[in-house]
């Protein structure tokens, strides 16, 4: 759901949009105060093309991993670790993430960030 944070309804919510506008910086801002010292946040989410950052998160339900690092680096959580798990190289990340031939086949990554401790 990280990119879902992103995503902006275009009907927006004066003309029956049904997605809010987030304030993205707020709920990361958020979710980091609420972590304890030394505690782990993982995000599993589809990869968009490299060096889009949130340019495909409203059409394809897709974000670029660099932008999730730099994302969450920028709020003083540090990639503890990373997983190949749910990579998929055959995924051309043009595809909206949850319809049609896309679903369970596309590329996903999974970050583990880490809060410092103190």
């Amino acid at each position: 759901m990280y990119h879902d944070l992103y995503w902006v309804d275009p009907k927006g919510l004066d003309s029956e949009g049904l997605w809010p506008n987030i304030d993205t910086r707020s709920v990361l801002d958020q979710l980091v105060r609420a972590l304890k010292p030394g505690g782990v946040l993982l995000v599993v989410d589809h990869s968009a093309k490299a060096g889009s950052g949130t340019a495909a998160a409203s059409s394809l339900h897709r974000i670029d991993e660099s932008y999730a690092v730099k994302d969450f680096e920028s709020r003083g959580l540090k990639v503890a670790a990373k997983s190949d798990v749910l990579k998929r190289p055959d995924d051309a990340r043009d595809q909206i993430s949850y319809k049609g031939a896309a679903v369970g086949k596309t590329d996903r990554f999974v970050l583990l960030f880490r809060k410092p401790a103190g």
